[in-house]
């Protein structure tokens, strides 16, 4: 499916960007209201206070057709594309990405008009193999009975560690990954040739 595809290493793992380039075919733009509502009770008052409310959440449908001929459909935030606009899709896989296929949409390029629109990582990494640990230490301090004085600081010792290690390779990762946009960024969209008459 990709049209090209970078491969490197962070720290010691190895991640793949993944580029997909077309002409967009069609372009469509979807707008769902998404209307929540809550209720809290105020026990002093015996009151009932109800709250509602909505969003819009614009989503852009892109018919791309690659340079081989194959056309794909893109589900993406709004971002203003036309039809005809050469485009350039990224998207990342490697270990640790929160999505089943074990790749995660990153962006969109558009050469024409020089813009990268970032898609945002909610979850870049999911590690997890600490609390294995700590749930055999708690199981351990609690039948000895010095959950309380053993755990929780051993909680906190992990979690510190652990999130200041992923900052440092998320980081790193988006490093990585700017310097390998900014040369997409700049390199033109082939030039169309006119078909012939």
């Amino acid at each position: 499916m990709a049209t090209e595809s970078r491969r490197f290493r962070v720290e010691d793992k190895e991640y793949e960007l993944r580029v997909l380039s077309g002409t967009v075919e069609k372009t469509e733009q979807r707008s769902d209201t998404v209307v929540s509502s809550g209720t809290a009770y105020n026990a002093g008052t015996g009151t009932t206070n109800t709250t509602v409310s909505s969003s819009i959440v614009v989503t852009r449908d892109i018919w791309l057709r690659e340079e081989s001929g194959e056309e794909r459909h893109l589900r993406v935030n709004d971002v203003p594309v036309r039809e005809g606009q050469y485009l350039r899709y990224l998207w990342l896989a490697g270990p640790g990405l929160s999505c089943g296929d074990g790749a995660i949409d990153y962006g969109l390029i558009s050469p024409s008009v020089g813009e990268f629109w970032e898609f945002p990582i909610r979850r870049l990494f999911a590690h997890r193999k600490w609390l294995w640990a700590l749930g055999a230490i708690a199981l351990l301090s609690l039948l000895s009975g010095y959950f309380a004085i053993v755990v929780i600081p051993i909680f906190f010792i992990a979690w510190y560690l652990s999130s200041r290690r992923r900052r440092k390779h998320r980081n790193a990762l988006l490093g990585e990954l700017r310097a390998i946009v900014a040369e997409l960024r700049n390199r033109p969209a082939p030039v169309r040739r006119a078909a012939a008459s």
